[in-house]
């Protein structure tokens, strides 16, 4: 679990959070991974004004990465409040293995 704001996003790219997962503290890396977000969801948050941008946003489908199996890292999002008061909550289950 860890605490964000919203992702912005860079030309090429949709909206994603980088992540790495490990079984423990002192163990390495298993996963190197990218989380998204459903287009309609990032639509309204970036319609605030905190978020507001000029330009285009990439859209997950013209993201090369995301069409790579990004609609299985897309995180469940719920949200509460509104406008800049907004917060959201964004799950996904990562299955890891200790293979030998």
């Amino acid at each position: 679990m860890f605490d964000t704001v919203y992702p912005g996003w860079y030309p090429g790219r949709t909206v994603h959070i980088h992540v790495k997962v490990r079984p423990d503290r002192t163990s390495n890396v298993v996963h190197t991974g990218q989380l998204f977000f459903d287009d309609s969801y990032t639509d309204t948050v970036m319609a605030h004004a905190a978020y507001a941008r000029s330009g285009q946003r990439t859209r997950n489908a013209q993201d090369g990465i995301y069409r790579g199996g990004g609609d299985r890292s897309t995180l469940a999002v719920t949200g509460t409040g509104t406008g800049d008061a907004a917060r959201h909550r964004g799950t996904l289950t990562l299955g890891i293995t200790n293979a030998v």
